[in-house]
Formats: structure tokens, sequence, C-alpha cells
């Protein structure tokens, strides 16, 4: 059986698609987690003026780009909700403070078209998410209680690579908790070092391919119970294809074959920050990393030398520029 692409991304980007992410606000957030791409960003809070983003977001569709809302707790201002349906985007990224708090919302969420809801699971070190297990189970049963199709990102540390040494059904034992309280996905994430402190944390290469093959054994195992996939930046992207086909008889075509980029950034994938600056990825949104500007409702790309797009590649440019920025 071949399938056409299979890499398990949240924005998996198909030939002919341009993907924006477009940065609604900064500094609005009820958590501190170390991993979070924000912390690239300037933390004064400010935010974008509503009918402005309106505007931005029509001429960004006008133009053929896809644009995804993004910016620390969104759910803070809830007048950006407003903008989901809008843009006909049916998902929302959250901590699951709010939720937990004010129950209500899942109603306007409803009200918006969200279908899905992407939490963050507590991970080790015991300090790198800013919120409790039991919160984030409450807020999964309660979403999934709601209707909402919910999916539990997972961030992967070394120290979670040291734990499945010591235990070999740890994440086995995180699923079955993760079907128990009702979730529909588990979407293993790779921590990108922004600093020292999150370097002296990263898995290794070895370490994570290791997760790799663990995670793709572990959605064979519980296929029809609990989708697992793994984010882009998980990057080893022939690893992922060879594992596919070896548990499930799936061929996924090369990038030469299909199309299909193993990187987009800079090429199909884009974030535009509230300055209106361009980057190639949420991860790469240093100064050194702009490569244009978002103005006249037009993407302007100003320096291709930054953009790290490339149809076939081991690695994730993302988490490679970052680890050699820090050595």
């Amino acid at each position: 059986m071949t399938q056409k692409y299979g890499k398990g991304s949240l924005y998996a980007i198909g030939p002919g698609s341009k993907i924006v992410h477009y940065i609604l606000q900064e500094g609005f957030c009820n958590s501190k987690c170390r991993h979070c791409y924000m912390h690239f960003q300037n933390q004064k809070v400010q935010k974008r003026n509503l009918g402005i983003a309106e505007q931005d977001l029509q001429n960004l569709i006008s133009s053929g780009y896809s644009p995804h809302l993004r910016g620390t707790e969104i759910l803070l201002n809830p007048e950006y909700l407003s903008l989901f349906s809008l843009i006909k985007q049916n998902y929302i990224q959250t901590n699951g403070k709010k939720l937990s708090e004010n129950p209500s919302l899942f109603d306007d969420l409803h009200e918006v078209g969200i279908q899905k809801i992407y939490l963050t699971y507590p991970t080790e070190p015991q300090n790198m998410i800013d919120i409790s297990k039991d919160v984030v189970d409450e807020v999964i049963k309660k979403s999934s209680e709601n209707g909402f199709r919910t999916i539990v990102n997972f961030i992967v540390t070394k120290d979670i690579s040291t734990r499945l040494t010591g235990d070999a059904a740890y994440l086995e034992k995180l699923c079955e908790n993760l079907i128990k309280k009702g979730a529909n996905e588990l979407r293993f994430v790779r921590l990108v070092p922004f600093s020292d402190e999150l370097l002296g944390i990263t898995p290794s290469s070895e370490e994570m391919k290791k997760i790799i093959e663990e995670s793709v054994r572990l959605e064979h195992i519980y296929q029809g119970k609990l989708d697992v996939t793994r984010s882009g930046q998980c990057g080893f992207f022939d690893l992922r294809r060879e594992l596919k086909e070896k548990y499930f008889g799936i061929k996924v075509p090369s990038p030469e074959e299909s199309g299909v980029m193993d990187c987009h950034g800079g090429k199909q994938l884009f974030v535009i920050d509230l300055k209106n600056n361009v980057y190639p990825c949420l991860f790469l949104m240093s100064e050194n990393d702009k490569i244009g500007e978002f103005t006249g409702g037009n993407i302007i790309i100003t320096n291709q030398e930054r953009i790290p797009a490339k149809l076939h590649l081991e690695d994730c440019p993302a988490h490679t520029i970052n680890s050699e920025r820090l050595k």
C-alpha cells in the first residue's frame, strides 16, 4: 500500500499549499512553560487590534495563504475567538487553565466552529510545563465529554529517554491514561533548545530516534483506540518513512516522488509577528532569522539566505540551527 503523506505533523503541507502562522498577541499567558517558542518574542504585553487582524487575515486568504492563529494563551482575550470562524480554523491550542476555571468556554468554542483542542501534557523534568497533570487530565475529560477531538502534545526531553530506559512501559502507561481520560491523539513533540539550559535536557539524535520508533510502535498497538503522531520538529524523516512501512506496510514516497517537502519553512510556511516581520518557522524567530515583512497585505521576502526549506532532509532545520547556535 502506498501513502502520499504520512509525516503526522499538525501542519502537514501538500504541494501548492501555503500556511501562515499569524501571531495575535505576546505576553498574555497564565503559564511559564520553559519549552515555549514564544520565549523568542518580546514578552511585553501587547496584542493586535481586532479590526486590523480581520483585514490582515482576509488579505492573506485572498492572496492564497491559509492563516493559522497563534500567540500565547488566546483564551485570555476571548474577543479573538471570532477570528477562528472568519478563517474557518477548526482547532485551538491552549494550556487548558481557562477551560478548567470556566467550562462555559467550551460552548464558546463550539459557537465559532472549533472541533479540536490541542493541549500539552506535563513531561519530565517536572518544572518543564507550568500546569499539573490533574488539571490537564480534567480538561481532557471535559473536552471529550463536550464532543471535541482532543489532541495531547507531549514534549520529548532527555529525561523522557531516561525514564523509558528504566521503564519500558512508561509511554504505554501514558497512552492508557490518555485513553481512559478520553483523548483522541497523542502527538510527540521534540524539545527545541532556545537556551543552554534547554540544550542540556534536549535528547541526542540516537535518543530521539529510539523515541520515534517507540512512538510508531505505539501507533501500531493503539490504532483504533488512540492516534499516535509526531510533529515536524521530531525530524529524522527517512526513518519515519521506513517505520511506516515496517509497522503498517505503508510505503510513503520520498519527497522527490511526492513533492511534499520535509521542511516547508520560508517556502510554504511563514510566521508573521506583531511587528509584521516574517520568519520561516515558529522555532526560528530571532532577529537573525527574519526573512521578510508583511506589508500592504502581502508577504514580501527580502532574505532568501535565511530560508531553511528543503525538499529532502535528515533532520529538522530549526532544531539543528538552534542547537548549533548554543555550541
